[in-house]
């Protein structure tokens, strides 16, 4: 059967080719057929792709549709990084105020404690000098003082002996005047009186002396 197909068009071209009408509208029918199937065919196929097409361009829109987005996307942060960029920037400068600020600050304070290290050494030097000065007037006063204290000390040695010297003396005026008491009492000889108070005058003669 399916060699009988190109059978019969072969034979029909070659009689339509021989000149035989009804061969030549056998292979018009059959050329009409052939281009109906294939009208329908490419139609199909138009329609397939016009379908594809049309997800084609529904896709490449939804494409677009995200691309704007992801434009306006980038646009907000490129102007939000814009802003960062300008804000790390005048914090930076902040930074290098505050930097030159410290670094002056430390330049000052270093000749301040320099100054006062400088007045430190200073006083503790006439700290120094005042000791040691002090130290030979306190050295030239306890000598002076142990000069005093031994010189008051023979002083006080020597009265300590005048008054020891006295006191015998009073204890033997004090006996002499007992005993004239106790002649005077027995009525003694007017002589013994007379010799006992000539040693109580001359005893308190020697204590006054």
């Amino acid at each position: 059967m399916v060699n009988e197909m190109p059978a019969r068009k072969q034979s029909a071209e070659a009689r339509a080719a021989k000149g035989d009408p009804h061969a030549f509208t056998v292979v018009l029918e059959d050329l009409r057929t052939r281009f109906e199937v294939f009208g329908e065919a490419l139609q199909g196929l138009r329609e397939h792709m016009d379908a594809r097409f049309a997800q084609v361009d529904a896709r490449f829109e939804q494409v677009d549709h995200e691309l704007g987005l992801v434009k306006v996307v980038l646009l907000d942060h490129g102007r939000k990084l814009t802003e960062h960029g300008r804000e790390l920037g005048s914090i930076r400068q902040e930074l290098g105020d505050v930097r030159q600020e410290l670094g002056d600050v430390r330049e000052e304070h270093g000749r301040e404690l320099g100054s006062i290290r400088q007045e430190l050494g200073d006083v503790r030097q006439d700290l120094a000098d005042v000791r040691e000065e002090h130290g030979r007037e306190l050295g030239s006063i306890r000598r002076e003082l142990g000069g005093v204290r031994e010189e008051h000390g023979r002083e006080l040695g020597s009265i300590r002996r005048e008054l020891g010297g006295v006191r015998e003396e009073l204890s033997a005026v004090r006996g002499s005047v007992e005993r004239l008491e106790t002649k005077l009492d027995e009525k003694a000889d007017r002589a013994e009186v007379v010799q006992i108070v000539e040693d109580v005058l001359s005893k308190r003669l020697q204590v006054e002396a």
